[in-house]
Formats: C-alpha cells, structure tokens, sequence
C-alpha cells in the first residue's frame, strides 16, 4: 500500500529541496547586495574623511608657519636685537655706552610692544613652547594644535577604509555561496527528472545546500 505513496513523498522531498535553496540562494543575494551597498559607502566616506583631514592638517599648518611662526619670528628677533644691543653696550666704553643708550631704550620698548601685541598668539603667550635658545617649538605647538582640533570622534579613514574592505568581501564570499545554493537548486531539478537516482540525489543536494547556508549563516550575521 505505501508503493503508490512512493512518488508523491519523492516529489514532496524535492520540492522542499528546491523551495529551500531558492529561499537560501535569495538570501545570500540579498544579503551579499546590502554588504556591497555598505562597501560602496563606506569606500566614499573613507574619500571624504581623507579630504576634510588633509583639510583640517593645511589648516593648522597655515596658522602654525604661516600665520602665528610669521608674529613669533618678529617677537623673537625684536628681542634678540634688544638683548645683543644691551650685551654689546655693557662692554663697550662709557662714552660709547652712554652714546648707545637711546638705541638700546627703543630697541628693549620695541621688542617689549611686540612681545604685548603678540600675547593673543598662543606660541608666544605660552611658556611651554618657548626654547631655551630663544626661539619657539613649531613642532610641539602643531601637534598640540592637531589634538585641539580633531573631530570627536577622531576621523579615521583609514579604519573607514578597512570596514568597507570587510564589507566588500564578505559580499563577495555570499554571492560565492549564493550559486554553491543554485548548484543545490540544480541537482534538486534533476532529481525531479531524474526519479530512479532521486534519493542520492537528494542527499546530494541537501549537503550542497547545508554547505552553503551554514557558512553563509556565520558570515551573513557576522558583525
């Protein structure tokens, strides 16, 4: 009596063999598709980041050596030339000292005003990037600089690259699994065509699909 249920049961395991791998071949697309997506964005957030960081670094490269080095340079040399002048003075003779002294009073008053006007220009209002020898630190104040006015969070386009790199093969790896899932889906049409082989078939197309859904599981869900 089960012999006329033979075929029937057959062609219901075949038909949930194709169902299955259609549905898991869709899936992997579709998955694969919104990683490709994120890939792609991800790559055009990473050209953006770059610009606005190259952006910001030329920034703070015109206020340190153009702008602020330009104001410190003419402190640091109005009191060179005021320092040397009264060194020079004190050694001299005093008639020579004495002819001296109204140079070295408008030398000490200049670097004295400009030291005062430059006091809104951090290099020079802060004692930390002073140098012993007289000058300013332009390194150390660049790379202070760039702390102050990173973004929050810091852009990284660098780790924005590298995501969407992830992203781009994960993609990859699912459409790869996608058609391990269609292949599944074939040999399930030939056990349909085929009723005298249909049972290893059958196995054959179940362990086709169960290599690509399980694999494509973990790297579909996978963060």
């Amino acid at each position: 009596m089960s012999e006329p249920h033979a075929p029937e049961t057959g062609g219901r395991s075949v038909a949930i063999l194709l169902a299955a791998a259609a549905i898991v071949a869709a899936l992997l697309g579709a998955r694969a598709g919104l990683l490709a997506s994120d890939a792609t964005s991800g790559w055009a957030d990473a050209v953006i980041q770059e610009q606005k960081r190259g952006a910001s670094l030329i920034a703070d490269l015109n206020r340190v050596y153009v702008q602020e080095a330009s104001q410190a340079f003419t402190v640091m040399a109005a009191r060179a030339w005021a320092t040397e002048l009264r060194t020079a003075v004190d050694a001299a003779d005093p008639a020579v000292a004495l002819a001296l002294a109204p140079e070295v009073r408008v030398a000490e008053t200049i670097a004295q005003v400009s030291e005062e006007g430059a006091q809104q220009v951090a290099i020079v209002a802060d004692p930390r990037y002073r140098l012993p020898a007289g000058g300013y630190d332009l390194g150390r104040y660049l790379a202070d600089l760039r702390i102050a006015t990173q973004e929050d969070p810091p852009i990284d386009p660098d780790a924005t690259t590298a995501a969407a790199d992830r992203a781009s093969e994960r993609s990859a790896q699912l459409l790869a699994l996608a058609v391990v899932a269609a292949i599944a889906l074939l040999v399930g049409a030939q056990a349909q065509a085929w009723q005298r082989r249909r049972r290893p078939l059958l196995i054959a197309g179940w362990a086709i699909l169960a290599v690509a859904a399980l694999p494509g599981l973990v790297i579909g869900l996978a963060p």
